[in-house]
């Protein structure tokens, strides 16, 4: 027998509306298509997870007509399976400029102006999933055709998070801010960071995420320090044992249907200190004073202390110093984050996660934001 299964991330009406917000923006800038093809950007509009890099998956979503995708014949299946897009054109790898020319050309796109992401200020121009030779051939090709830079169009969209992307942000942080109550509650003066951080991970995934957002490959992996760590030293797990009177530092998140927490706590090896309980009292008054400026209409460069959106990405736009001028509008999510350091080299660092409303702003990371005990006995 047969089962059905639903690998769908959103119902379809949740990327009709993604479209025709999208459509909204093209017809503002004059682009007749959008040509998609970075991970997270195709995974938006069409839900779909590629199988791997090296078959290029992209989407063409024109002005006129329904998107289509463009994937290699082994992953068009997964396509299928996991996209609402109903058209998918499938082609032999490598994908090169000529398939790509036949394809726009066949869709009425020659001598029109297509949105790439080809030159992203944010990412440097790395996100695209069209090798950067070919992308030149198939500007060479198409001479009649302009190829535009639409990412900044594409994070406006991106930037503003839907009722369902933020139940799923909501989750991410939910998921996170458990780990750290459990891992924290388990952590005991003896162990090592490297088992810290496997446990905070352990929990993660326990609790029902996907996977960890700091879950990159090398010794940056995960970020968790100590008291005794000179400033400037490289913010890993060790095999150094924690010791009474360590302060320990974490900053993670989890990945929830493709969203990501990030967010850090801090908590001590046996009771804080004085100098450690002020030192943690003027980094949460600093975000307090960050927060209280946070809501619709406000500048975004207001923010007294670092911040940047969370989605897809942990890190994304709005980011300070590319988007102080941006006004904030209601269904961003922000990242709120202030660090200090101590005389000795201990790192208070206190990080939160919101949703910007008309009024203000809802807290997503919910779990208590004081120092934690980790227990010396």
């Amino acid at each position: 027998m047969n089962e059905s299964y639903d690998f769908h991330d959103f119902p379809e009406a949740e990327y009709q509306s993604r479209y025709r917000r999208a459509r909204t923006l093209m017809a503002e800038s004059g682009l007749d298509a959008l040509l998609v093809s970075e991970a997270n950007n195709y995974r938006y509009f069409t839900g779909h997870l590629p199988p791997t890099k090296n078959r290029p998956t992209l989407l063409v979503l024109p002005m006129d007509g329904s998107p289509f995708i463009v994937a290699a014949t082994y992953g068009s299946a997964s396509a299928k399976q996991m996209s609402w897009v109903q058209e998918i054109l499938a082609y032999e790898v490598p994908l090169g400029a000529d398939d790509l020319r036949e394809t726009l050309a066949g869709a009425g796109l020659s001598g029109k102006t297509i949105g790439t992401e080809a030159h992203d200020r944010f990412f440097g121009a790395a996100g695209m999933g069209v090798s950067h030779g070919e992308y030149q051939r198939l500007q060479q090709q198409m001479p009649g055709t302009t190829f535009q830079d639409a990412s900044e169009l594409l994070w406006r969209l991106r930037m503003i998070k839907s009722a369902s992307e933020q139940e799923c942000l909501a989750r991410a942080c939910e998921i996170t801010g458990r780990a750290y109550q459990g891992t924290f509650g388990e952590a005991r003066a003896g162990m090592t960071e490297r088992q810290v951080g496997r446990a905070m991970i352990a929990a993660m995934m326990e609790e029902g995420a996907d996977l960890p957002s700091q879950g990159r490959r090398g010794p940056c992996a995960f970020l968790i320090m100590d008291a005794s760590r000179p400033l400037g030293d490289l913010h890993a797990p060790t095999d150094k044992p924690l010791r009474r009177g360590d302060l320990l530092h974490i900053d993670a998140g989890a990945i929830y249907n493709g969203y990501c927490a990030d967010f850090a706590r801090l908590a001590t090896v046996g009771p804080a200190s004085d100098a450690q309980e002020a030192h943690w009292q003027e980094v949460r008054r600093r975000i307090d004073d960050a927060l209280s400026v946070v809501g619709a209409g406000n500048r975004l460069g207001d923010i007294s202390v670092h911040w940047h959106g969370v989605g897809l990405d942990g890190v994304e736009p709005p980011f300070v110093g590319n988007h102080d001028d941006l006004l904030m509008e209601p269904g961003m999510v922000l990242a709120v984050e202030e660090i200090m350091y101590s005389e000795s080299g201990e790192t208070y660092h206190l990080e939160e996660n919101a949703i910007v409303t008309e009024t203000g702003y809802e807290l997503l990371t919910k779990i208590d934001s004081g120092l934690y005990l980790i227990a010396d006995d």
